[in-house]
């Protein structure tokens, strides 16, 4: 199998069976896709030979007690959660995705916009309000079509794509449902993407092919949508993608495995957000990114432990 590691081959496999633990579940909308990751997870990794520890976040203290017993390494089949870094962090467990504080810098998409401007990484224009705020016409600066979402939230909940004035009350009463602070964001129209990365080494960059108007999570587990790697983007783009990534993994302090959604137009790269924690199992984008590479799920876990393992010394310090 070929593959973009030094050599051209794929992540070499383990010499002895891991202890492994799986941390799956949780209280957010999310549950149910995460706890199908987990078991999914847990399942690829028994057939290999591996030992896994499942860790299900259900609400209660249990994982917690769970925790404390656990291995040294550790898959998160979960939302962008700083509690659970935190806590893995504290008892040495090496895991996938960045640190808490790049996944809550990235969780908060105001916070996210600001940190691109500042570092000058293209990014549609916005604004924020919050429910003290009026959404008067005359406050708003940015023009239609735009997207209204919660500043804080995954999976596109709470967000519409509005075209007239007369929408916006409607739509920023749905982005409220989930946050007391709104996005308001200039739609931009072209190739929609996403950088598949392990650090600051892109590992793909697939395009999303899709009939809906908008992205959204529901789009793809309804299976209303199709991936396409390498994307087909001029090259001018392409070089400018390189140079994002690297902007944004300094600014944030990425690590692991990440995704960055952008949408591509007359050449230019719009950044939308960054996931600190993307979907690992067949259908989602870090997948679909190694696929045409001769890289299978398994290919794919291992490359992200050997990463983190590597780097365990820089990872404990965060």
């Amino acid at each position: 199998m070929e593959s973009d590691l030094p050599g051209g081959l794929c992540p070499p496999d383990f010499k002895i069976p891991l202890d492994i633990a799986v941390v799956y579940g949780g209280v957010s909308e999310e549950k149910e896709i995460s706890t199908k990751e987990g078991e999914r997870t847990m399942k690829l990794f028994r057939l290999y030979g591996h030992n896994v520890y499942p860790i299900f976040i259900d609400g209660t203290d249990r994982w917690l007690k769970r925790l404390q017993k656990a291995p040294r390494y550790a898959i998160l089949c979960v939302t962008e959660d700083v509690g659970i870094q935190w806590m893995l962090n504290a008892f040495k467990i090496q895991y996938n995705g960045s640190g808490p504080l790049a996944t809550m810098l990235s969780f908060d998409k105001l916070l996210t916009k600001v940190l691109f401007d500042q570092a000058d990484v293209p990014t549609p224009r916005w604004q924020s309000f919050g429910l003290e705020d009026s959404l008067i016409p005359n406050a708003i600066t940015i023009d239609y079509p735009m997207i209204v979402k919660p500043v804080r939230g995954g999976s596109s909940h709470g967000m519409s794509v509005i075209d007239r004035p007369n929408q916006l009350q409607d739509a920023a009463k749905l982005a409220f449902l989930d946050d007391s602070k709104i996005l308001l964001e200039e739609f931009v129209d072209g190739t929609e993407i996403t950088v598949v990365c392990i650090g600051a080494r892109i590992l793909g960059v697939v395009e999303l092919v899709k009939d809906d108007r908008m992205y959204t999570y529901a789009t793809k587990l309804e299976g209303h949508i199709g991936y396409r790697e390498p994307a087909e983007i001029e090259k001018a783009a392409s070089r400018q993608i390189e140079v994002i990534v690297q902007k944004v993994v300094d600014v944030f302090g990425l690590r692991s495995l990440w995704r960055l959604d952008a949408i591509v137009t007359k050449q230019t790269p719009f950044v939308l957000e960054i996931n600190t924690l993307p979907f690992l199992a067949e259908g989602g984008e870090p997948y679909e990114a190694v696929r045409n590479k001769g890289w299978e799920l398994y290919d794919l876990m291992r490359e992200i432990i050997y990463d983190f393992s590597a780097d365990e010394s820089r990872r404990l310090l965060d």
